[in-house]
């Protein structure tokens, strides 16, 4: 390959070290583009043989606005979503008849106690209306 005098009086320039380092950076950046090259391609086929060469292997889905609105498409998922909020109504309303049953029995508890007292004292005072009154005085 003849150089032309132009490229031969650039070269005549440089210096024959800094030379050899254009020339071995120019091989570096030549090899490196090459295997970019071939890496993009192989992707590219790789991507292809995914999708059947249909276009994108996963395709874009819009941001969904609530927490439910990507599985409402699915009728599995929309069957399990419901169980999922039965499943916590259920919980919500156990805890809620739970409470109000220790409420209840703590009610019973306290209104046996009052009865018991009440007839405490209709026996006391039973007694004081069967004794005579008597006075002071013996």
């Amino acid at each position: 390959m003849m150089m032309s005098s132009l490229q031969l009086a650039f070269l005549d320039f440089i210096s024959p070290e800094l030379r050899a380092s254009l020339m071995f950076l120019a091989g570096i950046a030549l090899v490196t583009v090459i295997l970019v090259r071939h890496t993009y391609r192989r992707i590219g086929r790789g991507r292809t043989q995914l999708t059947g060469g249909r276009g994108a292997a996963i395709e874009s889905q819009p941001r969904p606005v609530n927490a439910w609105d990507g599985s409402f498409r699915d009728a599995t998922a929309t069957v399990e979503r419901q169980k999922v909020e039965l499943h916590e109504f259920a919980r919500d309303a156990n805890g809620l008849l739970t409470s109000k049953i220790a409420m209840l029995e703590q009610l019973i508890a306290t209104s046996g106690e009052q009865i018991e007292h009440m007839e405490r004292l209709l026996a006391e005072l039973r007694e004081a209306q069967q004794e005579p009154y008597t006075s002071g005085k013996r």
